[in-house]
């Protein structure tokens, strides 16, 4: 039995050893960790930092493609409008182009009538 007492306490000794090893490591750890945390908290400054220039660029960004947007569609909108003219142009020419052949073709009409009737009136002498 004493012998077994004595392995006993030579295990808890071992256990306490291994236990106030770890608790060491923890120490370490926590340590270390907390000074990564301090680490990571002036990074994180630095990262909120660059987030913020980032988000800034994206905003500036963002405006410019709405103003160019906004560009587009105003150029686009008197390009239209300008096409629309021009239409409005062309259908009237082509208005007065067909009246004028219009026109022409009913003074041919009529000088071919005045001829036929000219030649029915010959004939009829």
């Amino acid at each position: 039995m004493v012998q077994m007492q004595g392995t006993e306490s030579g295990e808890e000794f071992c256990r306490l050893q291994r236990t106030q090893g770890m608790l060491q490591m923890k120490m370490i750890q926590n340590t270390k960790i907390r000074g990564k945390k301090c680490e990571l908290n002036e990074e994180s400054d630095n990262l909120k930092g660059l987030f913020e220039k980032e988000l800034a660029s994206y905003n500036n960004k963002k405006q410019c493609m709405k103003m160019n947007n906004k560009r587009y569609e105003e150029r686009l909108q008197y390009l239209i409008e300008e096409k629309e003219k021009e239409h409005k142009a062309e259908m009237k020419r082509v208005q007065i182009e067909c009246k004028n052949k219009t026109m022409s073709l009913e003074l041919q009409l009529e000088e071919k009538q005045k001829e036929l009737e000219n030649k029915i009136e010959f004939i009829r002498k």
